[in-house]
């Protein structure tokens, strides 16, 4: 059974018995290649077995070729959290900001979303002696 067969299977599962329910999964991509996360999302949003669903899925990621807005998700799914100085989360959506004409992918690497990490130093990580 291919990995994409063994994921609808156990989806379809999951999603049979919890009606009704949320589903979180934080950082979806760390069991996944960068293709079955992107596939596994295409087949929850599409599949003609989760159509009639009524269960959610919230998930983290860090992958950044899942911020498509124009095959796979709508700009008010996609959400980003910011660390303040102080330690808190904020979070904001995609939905706020204009990207119509926008490589998405590049302008949140380079920051325009903010939502990056923030080290003053490498050395403050405390990896050299």
């Amino acid at each position: 059974m291919s990995a994409l067969n063994l994921m609808a299977v156990n989806l379809r599962g999951l999603i049979g018995l919890a009606r009704d329910k949320v589903f979180v999964i934080d950082e979806i991509e760390r069991s996944l290649h960068t293709l079955l996360t992107r596939k596994f999302f295409d087949l929850i949003l599409n599949h003609k077995l989760f159509r009639s669903a009524l269960s959610q899925l919230i998930a983290s990621t860090h992958e950044v070729n899942l911020l498509d807005i124009k095959k796979l998700f709508r700009k008010d799914e996609i959400w980003f959290v910011e660390k303040t100085p102080t330690g808190e989360s904020l979070l904001y959506s995609l939905a706020n900001a204009e990207v119509d004409n926008l490589n998405i992918i590049n302008g949140y690497l380079k920051g325009r979303f903010g939502a990056i990490p923030f080290i003053k130093d490498v050395k403050d990580l405390g990896w050299e002696k």
